[in-house]
């Protein structure tokens, strides 16, 4: 599954043959891909194995070619919203721990001055 994700993610080189452009436009469209991913996931795979590659592609420094390019970001994007998986579920995390906490201490701001 990993593989193909990534390959999907890459895809095709500026080099490619004719027979690479030809597979990849019977088998390499966003739906088979899905369907795939689908089949993988019936079979054994978990959905979070799923989000942990996509945030493996988004933050390590191993994936860094794709990370710059702008086209793989967006299939990847792409393929996220095609599975129904939250985009950067990490950063929404993060602004919702700091919206909590900020509520929180403008909350006990003003219960203490209530109570004075």
């Amino acid at each position: 599954m990993e593989k193909l994700i990534l390959r999907y993610v890459k895809g095709l080189p500026v080099d490619a043959s004719n027979w690479q452009k030809r597979m990849n436009k019977k088998y390499g469209k966003l739906s088979n891909i899905v369907k795939n991913i689908d089949y993988d996931i019936k079979h054994g795979a978990n959905k979070s194995q799923v989000i942990s590659l996509f945030s493996r592609i988004r933050k390590e420094s191993f994936f860094h070619d794709l990370q710059i390019n702008k086209e793989s970001m967006d299939r990847l994007d792409n393929l996220e919203r095609e599975l129904h998986i939250p985009q950067h579920t990490d950063n929404i995390r993060a602004v919702l721990r700091s919206l909590s906490s900020n509520a929180d201490s403008k909350f006990g701001l003003l219960s203490k001055t209530a109570s004075s």
